[in-house]
């Protein structure tokens, strides 16, 4: 007995097998340590044929307490790592995505709430979690993620508040695992021009002024 089966079915079979080829969520293991003797471990979810800057929500990023009154490297500021305290990252009291473009790939976990910053003058910010892997995971990667293969140098690779002060990872040389900061635009030459010009002009009223008394 032959069974036939009509093109349209076969269509619709074969699309959903290749959707269930394509949809393959991986649970990531994180081992990793940082240079102030912290400890970070647990897992996320995360499926590499989606693309970047995708939403996580499975999540579970647990770091532990720094080592106390160990300073962090030379570039820092000199801060002691007591200004990090240990913290559970969930879906819960954080959000997650990855690989975030804006961030150069880094997998990003930060928190809902905002914690006093130690840095004088600088307003509460957000407590940041961020590695970017040496290379992009995929489903034949490993699904463990440790020092071994996160860009350590990489300025997105950090504990941080959004994103300074910050904390490397252990194997990093801090001078170059800097987190990207905002650098103020230089003024536009309308804005020296214009400047020069009111000088010119306060020293020209200036001597009118002295030359009519």
């Amino acid at each position: 007995m032959k069974i036939r089966v009509s093109a349209p079915v076969l269509v619709i079979v074969c699309l959903w097998m290749a959707t269930l080829a394509q949809a393959n969520s991986i649970n990531w293991t994180i081992n990793a340590a940082l240079d102030d003797g912290a400890t970070v471990t647990g897992s996320f979810v995360f499926d590499p044929d989606l693309g970047t800057d995708q939403s996580i929500t499975d999540f579970n990023i647990n770091i532990s307490a720094p080592l106390p009154g160990t300073l962090r490297e030379p570039g820092d500021g000199g801060l002691p790592t007591s200004v990090f305290f240990p913290f559970d990252f969930t879906p819960a009291n954080s959000s997650a995505g990855g690989p975030v473009t804006g961030n150069d790939g880094a997998f990003e976990f930060s928190s809902n709430a905002f914690f006093t910053n130690p840095l004088t003058g600088l307003p509460p910010e957000h407590l940041v979690f961020q590695f970017v892997p040496v290379s992009p995971l995929t489903d034949t990667s490993s699904t463990t993620i440790d020092n071994g293969n996160i860009a350590l140098n990489d300025g997105h690779s950090v504990e941080c508040f959004n994103c300074d002060p910050y904390v490397c990872f252990t194997g990093a040389t801090s001078s170059l695992c800097v987190p990207s900061t905002p650098t103020p635009e230089p003024p536009s030459y309308a804005l020296i021009l214009s400047a020069i010009g009111v000088a010119i002009g306060a020293v020209v009223l200036g001597r009118a002024r002295v030359g009519a008394s």
